[in-house]
C-alpha cells in the first residue's frame, strides 16, 4: 500500500513539500490519547495488521523518494530514543510543509521562509551563553551536533564530541556527578560534573582534512578504551569483531567462574572419548534394558566413529588454517599421534589434565583480584602462581599443550 495513493500532487509546486503535508495528514487520527486503528493490507500475500502509531505505520507501507525515506528515518529515530510523541512530530511537520507551501504560493522566497520559520541562530547564542555561564569545557551528546555549533564552541575552548553511546554517558555522569538533560535548556549547575580529563594524543591529516585525537578520561570509570587501527581502512570493521569476540568470550569465563581447557585440549578429549566408547568393555550380565538399548543401537559404533572423525577434520582445518601444518592429512597424523600418546599415559597423569587445574587456579586468582581493587597483592606471590596456559580461540588453534 502506497501512502500516497489518495493524494492529489500538484506537479507546479514544490513535491517534497505537498509530500510531507500528505504523509502527515494520513496520521492525524494517531495524535492524542484516543488513537484510532488503520488496517494496513499487503496487497502481493493478503495478510492484514492493525496499528496505531506513526512508526508502526510507515513501518508496513511501501515508501518511495528520498523525502518519504527521510520522514520514515526521522520517525524511527525519534520512535527508537523517545517511544511516543511520534504523531506530534509528523503532525508538525505536515503543518510547516503547508505554510511553507503557502508562502511560495505568496511568492516568499525560500531564503525569507527559513529566516522567518527557523530560530537556529537564536537558539546557538543562547547555547553559548548557558555553557559559557556555567564554565563548562566538554558536552558529550548522544545524537549530532552541527558543525556551525562546534565551530562555535571550539571557538570559545568548548569541545563537544557527538554520537556518544548511552552506556558511556551514564557512566561518565555516575563517575563525575553530572545529570544528563535533554535540552540544552534544561542544563543547571548542579547538572555539571567535573574531574574530566582531556588529552591530545596525536594530530594527523586525511583528504585535505585535519584531525586531531584525544582521551577523555574520568576518575573512577568502569570503562576500558581499546584502539583499533589498521592501516587498511576495509579490514578495520574485521577488526573490531574479532576484538568484541575475545572480550566476551573473557567476559562470560569470568561470569560462569569455568573455562574449558583451550589449545585443542577439548577436542582431543572428544576424540578419544568417541573412538574408545565402543570399545569399551562391558560386564558379562546385563539386564534386559541395556540389552534392547544394544540391539536398538546396532551402528552406535560405526557413529561415533564417524563423529570422532568429524572432530579431527574440525581440528585439522583449524591447524591449517592457522599455518600449523601444511596439509590435512599431516594434521590427521599428528591429531592420532596426540590421542595415542594421551590412551598411553592414561587422561588422570598427563598434562592436559595438569594444564586444567592450572587454568582453574589463574581463573580463581583473576576472580580475586577483580573482587578486591583495594586489596594489595605481593607481586612475589603473583609471579610464583602465574603460569603459563594455552589460549582457546575457536578460531585459531594455537597448539597441542600436550607434546
Amino acid at each position: 500500500m502506497s501512502l500516497l495513493g489518495s493524494a492529489a500532487i500538484n506537479q507546479g509546486r514544490h513535491i517534497g513539500l505537498q509530500q510531507l503535508e500528505a504523509m502527515s495528514a494520513a496520521t492525524h487520527t494517531f495524535l492524542g490519547p484516543s488513537k484510532r486503528y488503520k488496517m494496513i493490507q499487503d496487497e502481493a500475500s493478503g495478510e492484514a495488521v492493525l496499528v496505531c502509531s506513526c512508526y508502526r505505520l510507515l513501518e508496513h507501507l511501501e515508501l518511495s523518494g528520498s523525502v518519504a525515506q527521510l520522514l520514515r528515518e526521522t520517525a524511527r529515530a525519534h520512535w527508537g530514543t523517545l517511544r511516543s510523541g511520534t504523531a506530534s512530530l509528523l503532525f508538525l511537520a505536515g503543518v510547516w510543509s503547508r505554510v511553507a507551501l503557502e508562502c511560495l504560493h505568496q511568492g516568499i522566497s525560500i531564503w525569507h521562509i527559513v529566516a522567518g520559520i527557523s530560530q537556529e541562530e537564536k537558539w546557538m547564542d543562547e547555547t553559548l551563553r548557558i555553557l559559557l555561564n556555567l564554565k563548562v569545557d566538554i558536552v558529550l551528546v548522544s545524537g549530532g551536533v552541527t558543525a556551525q555549533l562546534k565551530d562555535h564552541c571550539l571557538h570559545y575552548h568548548i569541545l563537544v564530541i557527538e554520537h556518544v553511546q548511552v552506556s558511556i554517558l551514564n557512566d561518565f555522569a555516575t563517575a563525575t556527578g553530572a545529570l544528563p538533560v535533554s535540552y540544552i535548556t534544561q542544563l543547571t549547575e548542579r547538572c555539571v560534573g567535573s574531574r574530566v580529563h582531556v588529552n591530545r594524543l596525536r594530530e594527523y591529516r586525511t583528504e585535505g582534512t585535519e584531525w586531531t585525537v584525544v582521551s577523555v578520561a574520568t576518575d573512577d570509570t568502569a570503562l576500558v578504551t581499546a584502539l583499533i587501527t589498521s592501516s587498511v581502512h576495509a579490514k578495520l570493521q574485521s577488526m573490531e569483531d574479532q576484538f568484541w569476540s575475545c572480550a566476551y568470550r573473557v567476559h562470560h569465563a569470568l561470569k560462569d567462574g569455568k573455562l574449558l581447557p583451550g589449545a585443542g585440549t577439548t577436542e582431543l578429549i572428544c576424540i578419544h572419548q568417541l573412538q574408545n566408547h565402543g570399545n569399551v568393555s562391558q560386564p558379562e550380565e546385563r539386564g534386559d534394558e541395556l540389552n534392547a538399548a544394544r540391539t536398538a543401537s546396532p551402528f552406535e559404533k560405526v557413529i561415533l566413529q564417524l563423529m570422532a572423525e568429524s572432530w579431527m577434520d574440525y581440528v585439522s582445518t583449524l591447524m591449517v588454517n592457522t599455518g600449523r601444518v601444511m596439509s590435512k592429512t599431516q594434521a590427521w597424523t599428528c591429531i592420532a599421534q596426540h590421542v595415542k600418546q594421551w590412551e598411553y599415559r592414561g587422561p588422570r597423569n598427563n598434562k592436559m589434565t595438569e594444564n586444567l587445574l592450572k587454568m582453574k587456579n589463574c581463573l580463581e586468582m583473576m576472580h580475586r583480584v577483580g573482587e578486591s581493587d583495594e586489596e594489595e597483592v605481593d607481586e612475589g606471590i603473583v609471579e610464583k602462581e602465574r603460569v603459563k596456559i594455552g589460549v582457546y580461540d575457536n578460531m585459531t588453534l594455537c597448539q597441542f599443550v600436550n607434546k
